[in-house]
């Protein structure tokens, strides 16, 4: 592999590099690691909606913020952005 192999080798959307790995172990390799991710997600979200609801704080900006910050999480654990369908089935 030559230099330009390797600048080639970036994450379109975090733009850090991608880092060589046992693609056997990839969530997109790993159905069930992909949902392990996808629950963890999903279970901190209710958490923080829970912390909101008992603080009185929730409004549509406290909402999106927990989404988007799931989904950042989601970006640098699997690489990639989450389908539209991997969304709805974390927040509903």
């Amino acid at each position: 592999m030559d230099k330009n192999d390797d600048a080639s080798q970036v994450n379109e959307v975090t733009k850090n590099p991608i880092k060589e790995s046992n693609p056997e172990s990839t969530p997109e390799k790993d159905p069930e690691n992909l949902q392990e991710i996808m629950k963890k997600l999903e279970k901190e979200g209710e958490d923080k909606l829970a912390e909101l609801k008992k603080t009185g704080n929730v409004n549509e900006d406290s909402l999106t913020n927990i989404m988007k910050n799931g989904e950042k999480e989601f970006i640098k654990k699997t690489g990639r952005r989450m389908t539209y369908g991997e969304m709805r089935q974390m927040y509903g």
